[in-house]
């Protein structure tokens, strides 16, 4: 079984010290000196499957596991092998699906139709919250009123008018399939009130943060996205209402994912069109994104008020926490620091003649254990 995988290099070691993991070896443990989960030969294993061999993990390529014949368990493991192949980008998985060289993998929205007319197996997942991310460091949007004078010149419903079919409005920051004290978020704390357009509003906020900054008039922007249809036109929308209703004109600058996220996590950006998603589930996780001392912080708040809400989230656990959870959602709306627009339902996909494998929607989890794969 063939896998493409969206996976970090530094979060498999991460994956050794969780209890799937459990129990390890103290003498082996110390006689790697510090190594053990780093590399094949520094890996023991207690479960389904094992590497076979020192090439069986070749970081940021492949990882190749092989089934574990001294296994012993209720449930015969069914599939002999299985490699991941380690790709960030989504752009032909599709095709590499199609092809036969992968069996399963993550794909784009723009690949879907593609996905149904070939009767491939999908899983969706409602974890993924687009919207529009202000650089708080850039001297122009790290004054409020410009931002939302921003928002507000916009026309939600004309932007996302076109949205793809695995997406739909949002109406608030932290997705739909995002639980709390094992029940679903949105449902027990409700939406967030977003703010309309005010076109005329939007230019009084503008002006009155251009003199706070002390500029006669707005310099240069351009907006960053993905280099893909959806992002280009939801953008090209917003580019039409900006440039009509506050007199100037704005750029789009499409990029690849690699590109995009380097310009994010580097500064380098004005404006975005970014997805946003917790590598883990709950509303603390997806609120915590934007936490002053979160190194991949997109907005690059920091905020010692939404810190002293995230505080009372931590402090608070459980459904206690969720008029805290809608404050901290609430603040980065209405301080115009990440403006939710859509939520999109992320989907895997495995070949038709794949089935039963479980794909679970946070920490990348992925269960083959019944997995079976027919011979076309």
């Amino acid at each position: 079984l063939k896998i493409d995988l969206e996976y970090e290099y530094n979060e498999f070691p991460k994956l050794m010290a969780t209890t799937v993991s459990f129990p390890c070896n103290e003498a082996f443990f110390k006689k790697t000196s510090g190594q053990y989960g780093l590399e094949c030969e520094y890996v023991l294993s207690n479960g389904a499957y094992e590497f076979t061999n020192r090439y069986s993990w070749e970081h940021n390529k492949n990882i190749s596991i092989s089934r574990r014949e001294s296994y012993h368990n209720r449930v015969n493991v069914i599939p002999a092998a299985i490699n991941f192949i380690i790709d960030s980008s989504t752009s032909n998985n599709v095709n590499s699906i199609l092809s036969g060289s992968v069996d399963c993998s993550n794909i784009s929205s723009d690949n879907l139709q593609t996905a149904i007319k070939n009767n491939m197996n999908l899983a969706f997942f409602e974890d993924t919250t687009w919207g529009l991310c202000f650089n708080l460091d850039n001297s122009i949007f790290s004054n409020d009123n410009i931002r939302k004078a921003f928002i507000r010149s916009l026309n939600r419903d004309y932007i996302i008018k076109n949205l793809p079919e695995n997406c739909d409005k949002a109406d608030s920051i932290i997705p739909p399939d995002t639980t709390i004290a094992g029940v679903n978020y949105r449902e027990v704390a409700g939406d967030n009130q977003i703010n309309f357009s005010d076109f005329e509003d939007a230019k009084g906020l503008i002006n009155s943060g251009l003199r706070q900054i002390d500029r006669e008039n707005m310099p240069n922007v351009t907006v960053l996205c993905l280099d893909s249809s959806q992002s280009r036109l939801i953008v090209s929308s917003m580019l039409e209402l900006w440039n009509k209703n506050l007199g100037t004109y704005f750029n789009m600058n499409p990029l690849s994912q690699d590109e995009l996220e380097s310009a994010i996590y580097s500064g380098n950006y004005q404006i975005a069109l970014l997805p946003i998603r917790a590598e883990n589930d709950g509303p603390f996780e997806f609120l915590s994104i934007f936490k002053s001392d979160n190194k991949n912080n997109p907005s690059n708040l920091k905020s010692e008020d939404y810190d002293s809400i995230l505080d009372q989230i931590f402090e608070n656990p459980g459904l206690n926490s969720l008029p805290y959870c809608l404050e901290a959602e609430q603040y980065l709306i209405d301080n115009g620091v990440f403006y939710p627009l859509f939520f999109e339902k992320r989907c895997f996909a495995s070949a038709s003649n794949v089935s039963d494998v479980i794909f679970y929607p946070y920490n990348g989890g992925i269960d083959f254990m019944a997995t079976k794969k027919q011979k076309v």
